[in-house]
């Protein structure tokens, strides 16, 4: 198997583990009432569709449902180090925004932390160019 698809099969377990997140415990209703729900699972089911598209290597899926599970546990652990510490992470040039690494795994997430939330603004890979994002940091 070629080293992108391994990416990318990577990239469609996190994106479906993400919806499949994203609509625990919520009915239709909820997505109709909930936009942001709404909007990250269109975004999360996107993500997956735009992985599948460019691989070639279908069989292979099943055998990263363990390594995204290790990944879900890191980001956890990671949202509880913002719960506690809101202000971990290097600073970015945005103004408010931080950025924290998921070591050791290539992800990173970006966040903001306000005066009663912390909203986080971004979650990618590595390996995408952040000069591809609008208002990258």
């Amino acid at each position: 198997m070629e080293p992108e698809d391994r990416v990318r099969l990577r990239h469609i377990a996190d994106a479906l583990n993400s919806a499949l997140r994203f609509t625990k415990g919520q009915s239709r209703a909820d997505l109709d009432r909930d936009e942001m729900l709404a909007f990250a699972l269109v975004r999360a089911l996107q993500f997956a569709g735009e992985a599948a598209r460019a691989q070639s290597a279908w069989p292979y899926c099943a055998a990263f449902a363990c390594g995204s599970r290790e990944i879900e546990a890191r980001i956890a652990a990671i949202l509880e180090l913002l719960r506690i510490q809101p202000h971990a992470g290097a600073k970015t040039q945005l103004s408010g925004v931080r950025r924290i690494f998921l070591t050791p795994y290539p992800y990173l997430i970006d966040h903001h932390v306000g005066e009663e939330e912390i909203v986080v603004l971004r979650f990618r890979h590595t390996s995408r160019k952040s000069s591809s994002i609008p208002g990258r940091a």
